[in-house]
Parts: C-alpha cells; structure tokens; sequence
C-alpha cells in the first residue's frame, strides 16, 4: 500500500544526500553527477543497509520500489541558451565581442526587444536607462534587464539583445569559457542550448577550443560509445521509448 508520508521522507533524504554529496564531489574538482551517483551507493544496501539495517528496511521497503522507480523517469532537466564568444586569448575573444556588436543593426534589436517583452521600445529616447515596466509579456525579461546594478539604456540594451537574443554571453579565452559554464552548473543547470553569432564560426571556436578545456577537465567525454542518442542518454537497452510512455501507444508495426 503507498504511504505518502514515508514517500515523502524518501524524497527529501534521498534529495539532501544527493545535494550534500554532489557538492562535497565539486569541491574536490569531480562533477557533482558524481556525488549524486556516490549518494545513491551510500544509501543502498552496501552502506546504509550494512550498518543500520533496520532503518534502512523502514526507509526504503522493497514495496516502495515501484513507485521510487517510476518517479525516477519524471526528473526534469534545465538547459540554458547560451552564447559564447571564444578566441586564443582573452583579448582576441573582447576583439570578437567588440566586432560582432558593430555589425548589429539598432533598429533590428530594438524590434525583436519589443516584440518579446510586449512594450514599444520606439517611442523612448535611446539613451534613455531602462525601468522596469509592467507588461503581459515575458515580465522577467523586463526584471533581468531593469535590475539593480545592469541598468542599461535602450540603445545599449538593443544591441545587447541583437548579440546575446535576451540570454546570457560568455566572452573570453576557452578557459575562462569553461569556468563560467561550471558556475552555471553549479547553480543548478544541467546543460546548455548554444546558439551562435556566426556559423560554423561560433561551432568551430567552441569545437576547438572549449571542448579540448572540457576533456582535459574530465567534464566531456572523448569519444562515443555505442548506441543510439536514446541509449546514450537511458543507458543500454532503452534504444525505444518505455513502454509505460504514453507515446508508446503510437507505435505502428514495420509493414
């Protein structure tokens, strides 16, 4: 019979084991997955069930499997747009930045900065600073640009929003790349959507540049295995969806 309660303590130690052991991993340079996969070995049999058997047959019932199992399939992953500008050194990257920022036409950003946030940008002075004003559009955006300390005119924030789309920029050498991208990690983001200036221009830089960084952190991997993308992602054996996913029903046999 499902318990909530004792589901709900399940939750929360399995959530805080994993948290404090993925940062305990980040402090001694490992990925927190890392931690996060240890967390799970401390709280099974091999650990938690060796020295305190009884608490662990109370914490985790062989009954409660199913529903722990199934719950495991519904985690949600946070992928962040992203753009980065990269060169040899920290200046080539700045010379980049500086170069892509002149080809960007204000009147452009301006239109795509009003379609977004819902408020006619056009009827302001361009070096006006920005405020925040209520809108039923995306009112964070408004939020993230109007925030204390970024205060930016309206010209500035055009051509911010033609070179970065409204997300964040990271600009430097591939080291410098590499450490921005793991404060992001480190506050909860699972992966990033790259988008470019140029292209292949911006996949080329990153290719040859941030992923090498990313390889000789431990923080990508070096070649690929095999499988297919799902298999990957699910582990060997879960080429297909499971059959559980409601888009299972969708199947049609091969003629």
């Amino acid at each position: 019979m499902f318990d909530p309660g004792r589901f709900l303590v399940q939750l929360v130690v399995i959530v805080a084991a994993s948290r404090a052991v993925g940062w305990i991993a980040a402090r001694f340079g490992q990925p927190r997955v890392v931690g996060e996969i240890t967390a799970g070995i401390l709280l099974g049999p091999s650990l938690l069930g060796f020295l305190a058997p009884r608490l662990s047959a109370w914490l985790f019932p062989s009954a409660t499997f199913p529903v722990l199992l199934a719950v495991s399939h519904l985690g949600l992953l946070f992928f962040m747009f992203l753009k980065v500008i990269t060169g040899g050194t920290e200046g080539e990257a700045r010379h980049k930045y500086d170069d892509f920022f002149e080809y960007v036409d204000y009147e452009g950003g301006l239109a795509l900065l009003s379609g977004w946030s819902g408020i006619d940008f056009s009827r302001f002075d361009p070096d006006q600073p920005v405020e925040y004003i209520e809108t039923n559009a995306i009112r964070t955006l408004m939020q993230n640009f109007a925030q204390a300390g970024r205060k930016r005119t309206v010209r500035n924030l055009a051509k911010a929003v033609g070179i970065g789309g409204g997300g964040p920029v990271v600009v430097g050498a591939p080291e410098q790349v590499v450490d921005g991208l793991m404060e992001w990690v480190g506050a909860g983001v699972d992966g990033f959507n790259l988008a470019y200036m140029v292209t292949p221009g911006s996949f080329e830089d990153f290719v040859e540049g941030v992923v090498p960084v990313l390889q000789q952190r431990g923080l990508m991997q070096t070649a690929y295995g095999e499988g297919t993308l799902r298999e990957k992602l699910f582990g060997k054996g879960h080429a297909r969806l499971l059959d559980r996913h409601p888009a299972a029903r969708h199947r049609r046999s091969a003629p």
